[in-house]
């Protein structure tokens, strides 16, 4: 193949030259030379005027962020860093007082944290974010017994804060460890005592032994002290054991009123009253109990009972402020029924639960009566417990009935209506209402003359076997159907699973959740009649009941009042 020859008129002269791969003359060089001396004097003259006038000014604005981001950072800097100093004096207090430190971190929430210990006992430190501005220590001992103590930076002069929080824990775990147990009935009454005053005190004790009500005191006036067992009083048979103490009027615990501070308290403040020392008050309270009153006008006082085991550990009792008329806010006809005076004949499964709903709905007195003793078996409907099993119904539902509001009386007879009295018993007393729940013939006369009697109206009320169904009625005297009159009618006859015939002595079948559905019907009826509530269709005198579902169905049965009857005529 031919090659042609170049053009002469594009070859390269003899003196060019080639820079970059781009072709140049001799003139051209000498330009670019030329030029990239011009520019490195120039760069050297700006270095030479940074170096004179230093480096070129900030605008307004990049000085400003320049600015919040050095005060954050000074924000954000923990006090210990920003104030090392104010470290090394705490550092220093503690060394000299005899801590060790064995631990230096932080919390989770970035709180400085100190671990510390003089001879077996450990402690923490925990300092808040602020507390060379006055901020809180915590001071913390680590073991069984976890006792907090606090102190403020600055407050006090003669002690680093420190120290101070450190002393507080100290103190408390010096102190024998307090324990609670047991509760002190206060009625309201007892709460006006006289500043400085001191003396003994009388408790009654409840039977499970973790209640006590106080009785009598000594080192007041003939009157207060009357006025003060008088409010005891309606309480005390529920409280049959007794137990002494001491007592003083002094002032309150200041400060916080942990049970240590406020055990200490107590017994220094008997101590000065009674002219005893520490350790005889000591001795004592492992016996009796120790009580101060704090007077702070009428409704502010308070009472601080406390005492000793057997082996010494200290007790502080729980106060629990007894307040007769507080029945009254719970109960609505509590101010109408606490007058009013109800004798119950027959206190079994029925008996027993509408006597405790009266009790709770406001009714102060009881008559009871009833012949037979409590047995396990009976635990099953009544309000017994197996500690009961042996006693007299009548008694142990008395007991019962006087624990439930503090002014209760009750008086129990332990005989049969009808078989061991007749209705001359019944008027002992002259109550408000009879009320018979034996189902019994004999029984069932005799409250029925003895309504007559008082013209007082009594209530009859009983279920058949298996609480298939129930019967209540009313007898108002000379004005509806006495007992005589609605036997004599011939009323209709309730349902029942079985008939029990007369001395047997097998239980009557029946659910305790029945029964106590028709107990309380009962007592609703009882409670409408000593309101005086007029006789209606929601107040009928007498009453059918149907059991079966989940409440009773009731019916209303009209009877009139014979005009030939013997009892009522």
């Amino acid at each position: 193949m031919d090659v042609s020859e170049p053009n002469q008129s594009l070859a390269l002269p003899d003196d060019a030259r080639t820079r970059d791969g781009v072709a140049t003359t001799e003139s051209a060089q000498h330009d670019h030379v030329k030029e990239v001396t011009n520019h490195a004097r120039q760069e050297e003259d700006r270095g030479q005027a940074a170096r004179q006038h230093g480096p070129p000014r900030e605008d307004a604005e990049a000085r400003r962020g320049r600015r919040r981001q050095e005060r954050l950072a000074r924000l954000m800097r923990p006090w210990w860093v920003e104030d090392p100093a104010l470290l090394a004096r705490e550092l220093g207090s503690l060394a000299g007082a005899g801590f060790t430190l064995i631990h230096r971190g932080l919390t989770d929430g970035h709180n400085l944290q100190l671990g510390i210990a003089r001879k077996k006992r450990r402690y923490q430190l925990i300092f808040e974010d602020d507390y060379p501005r006055g901020g809180l220590v915590l001071a913390q001992s680590l073991g069984p017994r976890r006792v907090q103590g606090y102190a403020r930076h600055g407050v006090l002069r003669d002690r680093p804060a420190t120290l101070a929080a450190l002393r507080q824990v100290d103190e408390y775990l010096a102190q024998p460890r307090v324990q609670t147990g047991g509760r002190v009935l206060v009625p309201t009454e007892w709460r006006s005592l006289p500043e400085g005053a001191h003396g003994t005190i009388a408790f009654g004790v409840a039977s499970s032994a973790q209640a006590l009500l106080p009785l009598r005191l000594t080192g007041v006036n003939d009157a207060l002290s009357a006025r003060l067992a008088s409010a005891s009083g309606p309480l005390a048979a529920a409280f049959p054991y007794s137990l002494t103490g001491l007592w003083a009027s002094g002032p309150a615990l200041p400060g916080l009123e942990r049970h240590t501070g406020l055990f200490a308290h107590v017994e220094k403040t008997l101590a000065s009253a009674h002219g005893l020392s520490r350790s005889a008050i000591r001795r004592r309270l492992t016996s009796e109990v120790g009580a101060l009153h704090v007077p702070d006008g009428y409704y502010r006082s308070s009472w601080h009972f406390v005492g000793r085991r057997p082996d010494g550990r200290p007790i502080v009792m729980t106060t629990v402020p007894l307040a007769r008329e507080s029945l009254g806010d719970r109960a609505p006809d509590a101010r109408v029924l606490a007058s009013r005076h109800v004798a119950i004949v027959g206190c079994g499964a029925v008996g027993w639960a509408v006597a405790v709903r009266l009790a709770r709905s406001g009714v102060c007195r009881f008559t009871l009566y009833d012949d037979d003793q409590l047995y396990v078996g009976n635990l099953a409907r009544l309000g017994g417990f197996i500690p009961d099993a042996g006693a007299l119904k009548v008694a142990t539902l008395a007991d019962q009935l006087q624990t439930i509001a503090p002014s209760v009386t009750v008086r129990g007879h332990a005989f049969a209506v009808g078989r061991h009295v007749g209705a001359a018993a019944l008027l002992e007393g002259a109550p408000d209402l009879l009320l018979n729940l034996t189902g019994e013939e004999l029984s069932t006369d005799e409250t029925n003359i003895a309504a007559l009697r008082l013209g007082v109206p009594a209530i009859f009320a009983w279920v058949s076997n298996g609480v298939a169904a129930a019967r209540i009625f009313r007898v108002r005297p000379f004005a509806s159907a006495c007992y005589e009159c609605v036997r004599e009618s011939g009323p209709p006859v309730i349902r029942s699973y079985g008939r029990i015939q007369p001395g047997d002595v097998r239980p009557w079948r029946g659910s305790v959740l029945d029964v106590e559905a028709f107990a309380s019907t009962v007592a609703q009826v009882t409670v409408r009649t000593l309101r005086g509530d007029a006789v209606s269709h929601a107040n009928p005198d007498h009453l059918l009941l149907d059991f079966g579902g989940l409440t009773p169905r009731a019916r209303r049965i009209d009877i009139p009042r014979d005009p030939r009857c013997p009892r009522c005529r």
